[in-house]
């Protein structure tokens, strides 16, 4: 008899579901507010099941999530490949945040992937320089130019 609902009460002995990957945006990057929502980007778990797999994502203001911001539940894996979720909300700057992915097929759980982190930065702002001189009729081939920054 094969099972393959995802309603069955399990863990059914046996099948195994690996973590899937964080791979984007990876350990350490930094994401400027003109690049949200931010998407992530996680490499497919594999199963020995018959059941088919979706995907939790977690996004968490620390490195044990205990402040869970943000969680995903049954994300359909992309076919042959990485899955791209993107985060709905956009995220605050000046902060660091945690994610990571685990694979279930409503029986079995696979284990969170390792998590990565991501820090949204402040945009750095750069205002046009204000001329101070020379000014006004130049009578030498050589000028000295003096700017203020904006």
């Amino acid at each position: 008899m094969c099972w393959i609902s995802p309603s069955v009460a399990g863990p059914i002995p046996g099948v195994n579901i690996t973590a899937p990957q964080t791979l984007d945006p990876p350990a350490g990057a930094e994401i400027v507010p003109q690049g949200q929502p931010v998407s992530l980007i996680i490499q497919n778990a594999t199963t020995n099941g018959e059941r088919p797999l979706w995907l939790q994502v977690q996004l968490g203001g620390d490195p044990s999530f205990s402040v869970l911001l943000h969680h995903a539940d049954r994300i359909s894996p992309g076919d042959g490949g990485p899955t791209t979720y993107r985060i709905p909300e956009t995220l605050a700057a000046a902060y660091t945040y945690y994610w990571r992915a685990r694979a279930l097929d409503g029986a079995n759980t696979g284990p969170y992937s390792e998590p990565a982190s991501f820090k949204v930065v402040e945009p750095v702002v750069f205002d046009a320089p204000v001329p101070l001189e020379p000014v006004g009729n130049i009578t030498t081939i050589t000028p000295v130019f003096k700017l203020r920054n904006g």
